[in-house]
Parts: structure tokens; sequence; C-alpha cells
């Protein structure tokens, strides 16, 4: 008599899998060890104490390093490939995560490795990409706005690494925005007012800097 299979469960299967991940966690972290970089940055484990004194010893160093050889590879003037090297997850999510409010869940990604390409060789050749609507695949080109308004939302991006959120909100708005207003104003998840400083020869005078989308 022939036994009846039996179905795992969703719960037996996700063990499953986790298990599998902890294995590949597991054998990447033992990979890890074995690492020069991992030695140099154990000798710094005194600094450990302070986020700062360790990120100055035990980080720093190896971005430094990391950040001069990307250098090598592309023009000197172009600032943008090695933070874009570095933090290469930080430039894509954002860029997903707008593609997806803008145009949902398809391509958003696709849409993100692209315009990370298209302005890494924008920086190397000073010509500013092409969305070519002829070609035969177009699902990473997107739908709405010009290679100059996203070229200037990757550049904002950058400048939010370094604690330049105006610039970054100012980018959002003034370039998201009118890519596609309706589905837009459909996914906002809430709105910040923007305060701008302007130094005066008497101190800091506030200004109010309308509002601004905030996904």
């Amino acid at each position: 008599m022939e036994k009846k299979k039996i179905k795992p469960t969703e719960k037996e299967i996700e063990k499953t899998i986790g298990g599998i991940f902890d294995v590949i966690s597991s054998r990447m972290e033992e990979e890890d060890k074995k690492s020069p970089i991992f030695d140099f940055i154990s000798k710094q484990i005194k600094h450990l104490k302070d986020p700062e004194d360790f990120y100055t010893m035990a980080i720093f160093p190896v971005e430094r390093i990391i950040h001069t050889f990307i250098e090598t590879q592309f023009k000197k003037d172009n600032y943008l490939a090695p933070e874009i090297y570095l933090r290469y997850h930080f430039f894509e999510n954002h860029l997903s995560k707008l593609c997806q409010n803008l145009y949902g869940n398809a391509c958003c990604v696709d849409r993100a490795r692209f315009l990370l390409q298209a302005a890494l060789k924008w920086k190397e050749t000073g010509e500013m990409p092409i969305f070519n609507w002829e070609q035969k695949y177009t699902f990473h080109i997107p739908p709405t706005g010009t290679p100059e308004q996203w070229m200037s939302f990757i550049e904002a991006i950058k400048s939010l690494l370094y604690g330049n959120s105006v610039k970054y909100c100012m980018a959002l708005k003034i370039h998201a925005y009118p890519f596609n207003s309706k589905k837009l104003l459909d996914k906002i998840k809430g709105i910040i007012n923007i305060i701008l400083y302007e130094r005066k020869s008497q101190g800091y005078v506030y200004s109010n800097w309308s509002y601004c989308i905030y996904f």
C-alpha cells in the first residue's frame, strides 16, 4: 500500500529554511574570524566602550583603504563613486523605496540599480544618461522623471549621508513629488517641517521652509 505523502506545515518549512540560514551564517562567521581585517579590528577592542573611538580606530581605517582603492579606479573628480560603492545599500534602499511608492513593488530594485549605474557613468563621462524607451526591455527605467531629476536626487542622497537632510527633503519634494503627484499623495506616511538656519551677524534667524514629503 502506497504511503500517503505528508505535506510539511508552514512552521516546519520556516524552521527548515531558518536552519539552513543558521548554518550559512555560522560558516561565514568562521571565515570572517580568519580574515586579517578581523584580526586588525580585534586589536582595537580597548576602544569598544566608546563608539566614536571605535569608529576612528577600527572602522575608519578600513573604510579609508576601500575609499582610496575605489578612487584609483575612477576619475579624480568622481566624488560620487566611492560613496555609492561604500554605501551601496543606503543608496539602493532610498531609490527602490521611492520607486515602490511611485510605481508599486514591481521592478523597484531593478530601477534603483539602473539609476545607480547611470549615475556612476554620468560622473565618469560627464554625459547625462538617456532613458531609451526604444530598446527591447524597459522595465528598469523609471516611468516618470527626467534623467536630470533622478541624478539630482542621487546627489541629494549623498548629502544625507553627511547629515544634510534639508537638501535631501528639498530634492524629494522638487524632484519626486511632480513625477506622479496623485499616486504619491496616496502613499504619504507623514509630513515634516524643515527649519532652515540663516546665519546673520547677530546670531541665527529661523525661517520655516514649507512642508516636505517624508516616506
